[in-house]
């Protein structure tokens, strides 16, 4: 079975019994586009019109660009930033997460 379908079949088990907070660790590690843009669909349905809690780890920065409505960053087991997207973004003065958390690195090396 291609790994898309092993995602997508996974995340329906998941939501099979209607829970209320669904953790995914890395839920589109190995998707292409197209499966990474389902899911994160899929997921947002969950979360808009079922009331489903989401708390999700990613590495790809855009994936949280697109879904997140909080992040919380970590590098090397410290919390770099906790904030809602939008706060960050408009702390920042930037767009993409990616962007956001590289600045947010520096600054923690400049001043520990």
């Amino acid at each position: 079975m291609p790994r898309d379908a092993r995602t997508k079949l996974a995340l329906i088990a998941a939501v099979s019994h209607n829970p209320f907070l669904l953790v995914l660790d890395e839920p589109t590690a190995g998707l292409d586009t197209a499966a990474r843009r389902d899911v994160f669909e899929f997921l947002n349905d969950l979360a808009k019109n079922h009331g489903v809690g989401i708390l999700l780890s990613s590495h790809i920065a855009d994936d949280l660009d697109t879904f997140a409505d909080s992040v919380l960053m970590l590098n090397a087991g410290r919390v770099v930033e906790y904030a809602p997207t939008q706060s960050l973004v408009r702390h920042y003065g930037r767009e993409r997460m990616e962007e956001i958390f590289r600045e947010a690195i520096h600054r923690m090396d400049v001043h520990p």
